[in-house]
């Protein structure tokens, strides 16, 4: 419901320019990240690796959760999610 409809507005008011659509795919390319990471292919092995991929995925929910701020969508549990990863 609310994800389709934002989405599709966004996409006839230029997705480009909404800085909240650059949150969501600013975490989306982070979590992407983490595959490579895990397998060693960016140099980091371990607990170093695993402490790595820990930061990515909290940077990464703390965008989606500026994006859930920034949307304006009233909701108790996005409220909470966004309180929890600032």
């Amino acid at each position: 419901g609310y994800a389709r409809n934002f989405i599709s507005k966004t996409v006839k008011n230029n997705a480009e320019g909404d800085v909240r659509v650059g949150y969501v795919r600013q975490a989306s390319s982070i979590i992407g990240s983490i595959q490579e990471l895990l397998e060693g292919r960016q140099g980091l092995f371990g607990a170093d690796a695993s402490k790595e991929a820990v930061a990515r995925v909290e940077k990464a929910q703390a965008l989606i959760a500026k994006f859930c701020a920034e949307c304006g969508v009233e909701d108790e549990k996005l409220a909470t999610f966004a309180a929890a990863h600032p």
